[in-house]
């Protein structure tokens, strides 16, 4: 199965976010990240269902970067991305869940 991929708002946010603070530490990291990233989206498309069990009910978790995951909802053939998380950070926050 083949899934679209939608980005929440909140997940877009936390993408630019952390590809800002990456390219201030290191550019070369940073690419890394974005690298890991699409690969991650990549995999999550062709198998949807490859998530572990996330910290909050229906919402599976996919390492995408040694330091961040994706938290994600999938519905029939879609996949949204609620949030690029940064596992130094805890999970979940208290203004969950987000809305778009």
């Amino acid at each position: 199965m083949i899934a679209t991929i939608q980005w929440s708002k909140h997940a877009q946010r936390d993408r630019t976010i952390a590809r800002m603070s990456l390219e201030n530490f290191n550019l070369h990291v940073a690419l890394d990240f974005e690298d890991s990233l699409k690969r991650a989206v990549k995999t999550l498309r062709s198998f949807p269902a490859i998530g572990r069990p996330g910290r909050l009910p229906n919402t599976p978790e996919l390492v995408s970067h040694k330091r961040y995951r994706i938290i994600y909802r999938l519905k029939e053939n879609k996949v949204t991305i609620l949030k690029l998380h940064n596992v130094s950070r805890p999970w979940p926050p208290r203004d969950y869940p987000f809305h778009d």
